[in-house]
Parts: structure tokens; C-alpha cells; sequence
């Protein structure tokens, strides 16, 4: 729903209402088959909830708090994703070196050989984007000696 012809890394503008309309039909279609449905927001496949959906700069708070009370207000079993609980956002490197994800990698190097600009790639997209560490309460996130440091992502 929030890719580009159903393209995974052609982003295009979130869309409300058809977020509304998808919650509405699997809700109303799991009730109807008197079935319960697995609730979330995030996966290791894709951007944070948070970033997506909501805007993490500058209400942050608000957005966290809506997505959090509306997930739990469905019916179903929500999951919490890793980081989630604490806020994360999508990490905002500004260099694709940073990231540790080889999906995102491999398809950057894809795009710069056909002429791509580096900018979707960073800043943005892709789980990369959604796969950092979590941080720690101090909103700095935990250290290993071949990541690069994360700036602080979390409520």
C-alpha cells in the first residue's frame, strides 16, 4: 500500500485513506469468518511504523501513542516489533556504507550503475532503514566494535 505500482523501493506518498480501507476490510473479513488476525505494525522488511505513518521529527510522541493505541484498540493479538516499544524511528544515516543490510546494499550498487541517485537510499527506505540495533534508554543504541553509531531514534 505505500509502494509505487507495488514496486518494493518505489516509495510514493503514504495514503490515509487506503490505509483506512485495508485495516477496515481485514478486520470486518477476519470477523465475519469468526477468525482472530496476528496485529502489526513492523517487520524486519519494512521502515519503521513510526517513520512511516506517523512523523517522527517533529511529533514524535503523538504518533508513537497513535499507532501504539490503535493497534491495541483492533481486534486480534498485537506483536511489538524490536525497538518498537521504546519508539524507534528509521535510522537517518546519511551514507549507504553505514547500513548493514545487504539487500539495500546490493540494490544501491544496482541503481548507481543505472544512473540512480544515492538519495532514496539513504534517509529513507528499506529495512535497512528499520534493522539497527535497538538503542539503549540512554538513546544511544548498543555498540558492536563494526557498526557505526546511530543517532538517537527513540522516545
Amino acid at each position: 500500500m505505500d509502494y509505487k505500482n507495488q514496486q518494493k523501493w518505489a516509495l510514493q506518498p503514504f495514503d490515509f485513506a487506503a490505509l483506512k480501507t485495508l485495516i477496515s476490510d481485514w478486520q470486518t473479513g477476519m470477523a465475519a469468518g469468526n477468525a482472530w488476525n496476528a496485529l502489526f505494525w513492523n517487520n524486519h522488511d519494512q521502515p519503521r511504523a513510526l517513520s512511516r505513518f506517523g512523523n517522527d521529527r517533529e511529533h514524535h510522541h503523538a504518533s508513537a501513542t497513535m499507532l501504539v493505541s490503535m493497534l491495541h484498540c483492533l481486534r486480534g493479538t498485537p506483536y511489538v516489533y524490536q525497538g518498537e516499544e521504546i519508539g524507534m524511528t528509521n535510522a537517518y544515516f546519511d551514507d549507504i556504507a553505514d547500513y548493514r543490510d545487504i539487500e539495500s546494499t546490493n540494490l544501491y550498487a544496482i541503481e548507481k550503475r543505472r544512473g540512480g541517485t544515492r538519495r532514496p537510499f539513504t534517509n529513507c527506505c528499506g529495512r535497512a532503514a528499520a534493522t539497527t540495533h535497538a538503542r539503549r534508554c540512554s538513546g544511544r543504541r548498543a555498540r558492536r566494535r563494526d557498526s557505526p553509531a546511530a543517532r538517537c531514534g527513540c522516545a
